[in-house]
């Protein structure tokens, strides 16, 4: 009786996709709350007899109940080559315990599954349909014919048009027409998108976009997203006739029609514009290969978002030997390892020392003081719980130290008080002075320019150090007891690698700060020869290594999905 209820629990499949030889899937079963690790295995059965291995994996599969830990799920990779794959083949899952085996159902909750649990749905890889059927409990393999194809499109539509209601039922109507009209447009042409934050620009995603306008590659087509009301659209737009506004009906297609997704962030098809609720009736649509240009440094413990099967990631580009050191553990399951190169941040291209004298404070955010933000492309509302946090009240006391100040005027520097973009619009709630810049990051600011005109930075965690870092800048750390860390760190160790001091309370950061400004900033050996040690790359060469590497992939898959080109 209890093997009969724990059939009935679904694996969930996190992935489907066709690499130009295999297809792929990777699943999750959750059956360890009740299993003891060992106890149970999963097969694959073709044609409903033969069995066939899938192999067990270590990615992050984590169950977690208020952020505490339940269990850990039993996650899988399946691949079977396409030479194998034959017309009206059927493809199940089942779970072998006690020498029995017991056939388990589907369900397709993320985005990267190219199938969802709507009714209808399909997908079209290769020379071939696939879709799943819900009693059988198995996937169904078919050749590709345009009678075919029609046939499985129709009654998608129709499932659509019969369980959705009103002005929705037109838009996602419409928009599936509008896939299909544009994409003889679009059928044999090489599309790139890259973006940074939706509301934000000036990160990878730019300098890498910009790099790819001047190389201007034949045959390939590359395009900027960023929200119409970020100050950096109309700066952008002005420059280039590829910038698009994000949430658009032409950003919508053409990322529905792209073949490279060159990502900063995770949850891709989210960045897109198709949101959890929408994703179900397109993601069969969406086959961009997901290249990770990076946003921070993977350093810490975060396989949770950065895994490679929570975007389908098959590029991933580091600036440092710890990074593909801390991802090449198995609860990222990169198992090819040529998908991780060790190439520099597009964005560091830009690092070239102008010192202002300027002293930028900007730690990173805490999720637990903040609002959170209703969906990508927004940003985060104010809080107004925020000044009763220890956040607050540390930084709010250091900029208004008035020794620190003092210090600054005495040596002729200017404090700077940058703002993560996640507590932006908590602005208004630090108290002011005239030796100190309080400025959101959200706001019109350059990241290039404040880094490159900086003297010294203070912050705790933040990503940007390492791009101070990069330029040989001082850093000190401020790490107090009352106030730890959002990520658990994996690849660097602040006491014996980190690129400054440590400072764990208010006496000794206002110490320190005085010190390196009465000695005119200047970065120790120690942490120089810790910065040397870190980076492969000290130049400005970083997007011609990146790019030279995204063009030999677009070059092994020229097409992703290559029935497009098929007659």
């Amino acid at each position: 009786c209890l093997l009969w209820k724990l059939s009935a629990i679904k694996i969930e499949v996190k992935v489907i996709y066709f690499d130009g030889k295999n297809l792929n899937m990777d699943g999750f079963f959750p059956g360890n709350y009740v299993f003891k690790d060992g106890e149970i295995e999963i097969f694959a059965v073709l044609d409903k007899s033969v069995l066939y291995p899938v192999r067990k994996t270590g990615v992050y599969a984590l169950e977690k109940v208020f952020n505490v830990t339940a269990c850990k799920s039993y996650s899988f990779h399946f691949s079977i080559p396409s030479d194998k794959l034959k017309n009206n083949m059927t493809i199940s899952f089942c779970l072998k315990y006690n020498n029995k085996f017991y056939p388990m159902g589907v369900t397709f909750n993320r985005a990267q599954t190219k199938i969802s649990n709507f009714y209808g749905s399909y997908w079209v890889f290769d020379n071939h349909i696939l879709t799943y059927q819900n009693k059988p409990k198995r996937f169904l393999i078919q050749n590709l014919t345009k009678t075919a194809h029609l046939k499985h499109e129709l009654l998608f539509l129709r499932q659509i048009a019969k369980n959705t209601h009103g002005t929705w039922k037109i838009k996602m109507l419409g928009n599936r027409f509008l896939y299909w009209l544009t994409k003889p447009f679009f059928k044999r042409k090489k599309i790139w998108i890259t973006m940074d934050k939706i509301f934000k620009a000036g990160d990878n995603g730019e300098y890498f976009y910009r790099y790819v306008k001047k190389m201007n590659p034949k045959g390939i087509k590359i395009y900027y997203v960023v929200q119409k009301g970020s100050p950096d659209y109309k700066r952008l737009k002005k420059e280039f006739n590829t910038v698009i506004k994000f949430n658009s009906i032409f950003h919508k297609m053409i990322a529905l029609h792209t073949d490279l997704m060159l990502a900063t962030h995770v949850d891709t098809l989210n960045c897109n514009g198709y949101y959890k609720a929408t994703q179900r009736y397109f993601k069969d649509l969406y086959n961009a290969r997901v290249v990770c240009l990076a946003h921070g440094l993977t350093i810490q413990k975060i396989a949770q978002y950065q895994s490679r099967v929570f975007d389908n990631t098959v590029l991933y580009f580091f600036a440092s030997k710890y990074e593909i050191s801390n991802v090449s553990h198995e609860i990222y399951d990169y198992y090819d390892k040529d998908a991780l190169q060790l190439t520099g941040h597009a964005r560091y291209d830009g690092l070239v020392n102008n010192d202002k004298k300027i002293i930028l404070i900007t730690p990173t955010w805490r999720r637990g003081i903040t609002t959170g933000k209703a969906n990508k492309g927004s940003t985060y509302a104010h809080s107004d719980s925020f000044k009763n946090s220890e956040y607050f009240k540390l930084y709010n006391s250091l900029i208004n130290d008035q020794k620190v100040i003092e210090a600054a005027k005495k040596n002729g520097y200017r404090i700077v008080y940058l703002l993560h973009p996640a507590m932006s619009n908590q602005l208004e709630d630090f108290d002011k002075n005239e030796y100190v810049d309080i400025v959101a990051a959200t706001s019109d600011i350059s990241y290039e320019k404040i880094l490159t005109e900086s003297s010294l930075m203070v912050t705790d965690y933040s990503g940007v150090q390492f791009d101070f870092a990069y330029m040989k800048k001082p850093l000190v750390y401020y790490h107090p007891d009352s106030l730890p860390p959002q990520y658990e760190s994996n690849g660097l160790k602040y006491d014996t690698m980190g690129f400054g001091p440590i400072c764990t309370n208010h006496q000794e950061i206002v110490k320190t700060l005085c010190s390196y400004m009465d000695n005119n900033c200047k970065m120790e050996k120690l942490y120089k020869d810790r910065v040397d040690d870190f980076f492969c790359y000290s130049d400005h060469n970083n997007c011609e290594r990146i790019y030279e590497k995204v063009m030999e992939f677009q070059n092994k898959f020229d097409k992703v999905n290559e029935f497009k080109n098929k007659k």
